[in-house]
């Protein structure tokens, strides 16, 4: 019953490429990603405060 100890052609990978959510990042830099996420959550500075709080808080 040892007959089945052959590894797999290929690994089952759920995304062979694409390793990152979004393929489209412009630049790399954190910085930069997070001064364009606050320019879009203006309206919602109120609820980033509050992330903001949480994550300082941890």
């Amino acid at each position: 019953m040892s007959s089945r100890r052959k590894p797999s052609p290929h690994t089952p990978h759920p995304t062979p490429y694409t390793p990152h959510p979004t393929p489209h990042t412009p630049h790399p830099s954190p910085l930069l990603c997070l001064s364009f996420l606050e320019k879009v959550t203006e309206k919602n500075q109120i609820f980033f405060a509050q992330v903001r709080k949480i994550v300082l808080y941890w």
